[in-house]
């Protein structure tokens, strides 16, 4: 069921010193609004216009990864509860449950690998293969990638600008960082206090710029 904000809307009934609202419920199931007073005094094209400007979908996103020995998923985790907390709606789930006809509900969406021969793992490298059918469905959406892998110099970055590249290619906006892992967060074997802080400023970063592009 879809969120809604109903921010602006208050405020213009303050401003117009009517009665607030009760209750709004979304199209998925019956709008109502409990307040005889405010459906007479905005039925008309007045309340319609307040309502369309009031009611706003909320953006919401995604961290998907493949993980084998389970350190790209922590990694996954820490992002998505970082993206969370930081405001934003955020799913995480295995790349196996998610299809390429989900993604273009999401406004953020980050991918996480394992770094497998300096590349990312067949199932990330399939799904993003499946976007050529949808090309153009990601264009504007934010996105970030991450991997795990098991040694410095084993092909860390490579994966993570192969993922990078499928991205910018669909037309998403990827934000590098000045500080610690510019392309995305690395880890080398089990996640340990730098990488996770590291997945934490990325979630934080990603929210950030989620929401500030859906305003």
């Amino acid at each position: 069921m879809m969120s809604y904000e109903i921010a602006s809307l208050r405020s213009q009934l303050k401003k117009d010193n009517k009665l607030p609202i009760e209750n709004i419920r979304n199209k998925d199931k019956v709008e109502t609004i409990h307040c005889s007073r405010l459906y007479h005094l905005y039925r008309g094209m007045k309340w319609k216009a307040i309502l369309r400007k009031g009611l706003k979908k909320m953006a919401k996103g995604i961290v998907l990864y493949h993980s084998r020995s389970g350190n790209t998923k922590e990694m996954a985790e820490v992002i998505a509860k970082a993206m969370n907390e930081a405001g934003l709606k955020t799913e995480c789930k295995p790349v196996e449950n998610i299809k390429a006809d989900d993604l273009p509900g999401y406004d953020a969406i980050v991918i996480g690998s394992p770094t497998y021969y300096g590349q990312m793992a067949g199932p990330i490298k399939q799904l993003i293969d499946e976007l050529v059918n949808r090309h153009g469905a990601l264009d504007g959406k934010v996105g970030g990638a991450f991997t795990s892998s098991g040694n410095i110099g084993g092909g860390n970055e490579t994966t993570i600008m192969g993922i990078i590249e499928g991205m910018l290619i669909a037309g998403m906006i990827v934000q590098g960082d000045p500080q610690g892992d510019h392309y995305g967060p690395v880890s080398i074997g089990k996640p340990d206090e730098r990488v996770r802080q590291q997945c934490q400023r990325r979630g934080q970063r990603i929210t950030e710029l989620t929401l500030k592009i859906a305003r």
